[in-house]
């Protein structure tokens, strides 16, 4: 504790001296509030990095829409999604695609750029019999390979029926990408967001965003924070993706946000919600909207 008082005084008198320099004054204190406030935000701005955060989660929905069979890879914050490297894949598989054996055992197989091929046994399923399990994507490869084995029982244990679901034996390829994110910066101070460069197609862009720019909606139940505040996006005319940057209710996690950008995306909007709850059920909502009419981001 001692070492740590000692060194922020020590980069407080470095850091005043650089400013009275610079203002060509000789005088600074260590005491000066406004010196204080300033190396705190340089502190925080310097201590962000888009690389600590995290790639965010996808699916690959299998289902039969319409008597055809579809692919798709879905955000999990909502909308159209993209494989990442490092990241998590949950894998889903409608029991229709298994005329036979739907209501059996199924387990997916991924084989990754590298050759290696993981068994992931699928969960029991929901209502509509659609199973699923997660993947983590190691962080070193540029590609998957998906296919699924199911295999039906009878009510003495013996095999029934075996199936697979694997486009004919050539198995189902995706594309993984490489965990780049461009931060873009919201400052407590409630001025005009700033992106450390373009936002890219493909890509992916990290929120750093500080909550002391929505100061209402505070609320609290015996002692306890019941608030969060959640950020949204929308890339052109696209699903609206939510992810929480402060969550005190529910167990979904707090940011730094991330969302996936669509390959075809020209412009991305964005915007926050605070919402109060006590307890329970909501109490008060509050924005940062830039007036409602949404932060605008060019994507190139």
């Amino acid at each position: 504790m001692k070492k740590t008082a000692l060194l922020l005084s020590a980069t407080l008198s470095l850091f005043c001296a650089a400013r009275a320099l610079a203002a060509n004054d000789g005088s600074c204190s260590t005491n000066d509030p406004g010196a204080l406030s300033a190396l705190s935000d340089a502190s925080a701005a310097a201590s962000f990095s888009a690389n600590d955060a995290q790639p965010p989660a996808s699916a690959i929905v299998f289902r039969a829409d319409d008597g055809n069979w579809t692919e798709n890879v879905e955000a999990a914050s909502g909308g159209p999604g993209a494989i990442f490297a490092g990241a998590n894949l949950r894998l889903v598989s409608s029991a229709s695609r298994f005329p036979n054996c739907g209501n059996g055992n199924v387990t997916a197989f991924v084989r990754t750029s590298d050759g290696n091929v993981t068994s992931i046994p699928l969960d029991s399923g929901d209502r509509m019999l659609n199973r699923s399990a997660n993947f983590r994507v190691p962080a070193g490869t540029d590609g998957l390979d998906v296919w699924f084995h199911a295999v039906g029982y009878d009510r003495w244990g013996n095999q029934s029926c075996e199936e697979w679901d694997s486009n004919f034996g050539s198995n189902y390829h995706f594309d993984v990408k490489t965990f780049a994110p461009v931060a873009v910066h919201f400052a407590a101070d409630g001025s005009a967001p700033s992106a450390d460069r373009a936002l890219p197609r493909g890509g992916a862009m990290v929120i750093d965003y500080d909550p002391a720019r929505i100061p209402g909606c505070r609320s609290s139940y015996m002692g306890h924070d019941t608030w969060n505040v959640v950020a949204h996006a929308k890339f052109d005319n696209g699903a609206v993706m939510s992810s929480n940057v402060v969550a005190h209710v529910g167990d979904t996690g707090s940011g730094p946000a991330v969302f996936a950008i669509p390959d075809d995306a020209t412009s991305a909007q964005v915007w926050f919600e605070a919402d109060g709850y006590y307890p329970g059920s909501p109490t008060c909502t509050a924005f940062d909207s830039n007036g409602g009419a949404n932060y605008s981001f060019d994507v190139r």
